[in-house]
């Protein structure tokens, strides 16, 4: 790696319980001292108690949080810091957006699993929740499409699995 900073992104994307916090953790120990920074923007969101979201719509309301934590990510990207980004990316507008952001390479990662492993990841949680809204959240991402995003399908590898894989692509991506 170039001693220069570059302002690189990764972003790690898909359904909350497919193990994006996992992998972003794991990766963020292979990319230590390289100037990267972790922002689990999902872990990270404002809190909205009190705030009737319904008022403003829903969409509305998703809108600008992550428009927020895309105005954080681009600016810690001017300072020069390579940034690792766990964030829900739900649209090819939003990966647009997030590219936008990176004035070095950028990755987009899609992880995926099956309704089954998903349903098992969320029951192993601190705050579980019932099979049916897993299956639903699930199937709210099947027609999410992100044009030159990596699909990684994380059933049955291990973190440190699929953290090799996304370390090779990145190795082998444009620079």
């Amino acid at each position: 790696m170039s001693s220069t900073p570059s302002s690189d992104l990764i972003v790690l994307t898909g359904p909350s319980g497919v193990g994006k916090s996992t992998i972003s953790r794991g990766l963020h120990q292979r990319l230590a001292g390289a100037n990267w920074l972790l922002w689990q923007a999902d872990l990270c969101q404002p809190r909205t108690e009190g705030i009737d979201l319904d008022s403003i719509g829903a969409e509305t309301g998703e809108a600008r949080m992550f428009a927020g934590n895309l105005a954080a990510i681009a600016g810690y990207l001017k300072q020069t810091w390579s940034m690792l980004v766990e964030l829900t990316v739900h649209s090819a507008a939003d990966a647009r957006a997030v590219r936008a952001t990176a004035p070095g390479r950028s990755m987009i990662i899609r992880l995926d699993c099956t309704a089954e492993t998903l349903a098992r990841h969320l029951a192993e949680r601190d705050t579980p929740v019932s099979d049916e809204w897993a299956r639903s959240y699930f199937e709210s991402w099947r027609d999410v499409e992100l044009p030159d995003a990596q699909l990684i399908t994380v059933d049955g590898r291990s973190a440190e699995d699929v953290v090799d894989q996304i370390m090779a692509l990145w190795a082998g991506s444009a620079r």
